[in-house]
């Protein structure tokens, strides 16, 4: 199923704050001959309410066809996790951005990077868990503190980081829902 995605979003140049923390490696599945190409292969694939992805297709093409089979792949063999929406579990489709840079260093993303969140270090160290919902719109919403890092302002940093998140739309029988999300956000992968 192609899955539409609302906006087209565009990649910073650098990884920001929320990026790591929602990523898994692709480096593996890079092939040997495009090590040296920097692109972004946008994915949609499904979700199963075990977590497992599978059914992974390409909706943008990064221009590099070995590099889409590789982020094919990628997703193929990918984990995210449970989900749930509403506290149930959930299956649903989603998109998914591989971000291609130099060997060995390649993952997926799965939100849209505002460039205007986490401008800057923190300053101080640690991880925060976090919970929220991401609306049918792919909004941000009821987002609160699990997991303190001990330290009131460093968490308010990393809740503002994933304030202006937007993700794609999560699909489930070709309509937008909302799902439940918990991140860790550690300020070393900042």
């Amino acid at each position: 199923m192609i899955l539409r995605f609302l906006a087209i979003l565009i990649f910073p140049l650098l990884l920001p704050c929320a990026a790591m923390a929602a990523s898994s490696g692709c480096g593996d599945f890079r092939p040997k001959d495009a090590e040296d190409e920097k692109a972004v292969t946008l994915v949609s694939a499904h979700v199963a309410e075990n977590g497992t992805v599978s059914n992974a297709q390409v909706e943008r093409s990064s221009g590099y066809p070995a590099l889409d089979q590789a982020a094919i792949a990628c997703l193929d063999h990918a984990f995210i996790g449970a989900h749930t929406s509403g506290g149930k579990p959930i299956a649903f489709d989603w998109g998914f951005y591989v971000r291609w840079t130099k060997w060995p260093y390649s993952w997926f993303v799965r939100e849209n990077p505002a460039p205007q969140r986490c401008m800057g270090r923190p300053f101080a160290d640690g991880t925060v868990e976090m919970k929220y919902v991401i609306a049918a719109d792919g909004s941000v919403q009821d987002m609160a503190v699990e997991n303190s890092s001990g330290n009131t302002a460093l968490d308010d940093y990393a809740m503002k980081c994933y304030a202006t998140v937007h993700y794609p739309s999560p699909m489930q029988d070709g309509k937008p829902i909302a799902i439940d999300w918990r991140v860790r956000w550690n300020s070393h992968t900042h």
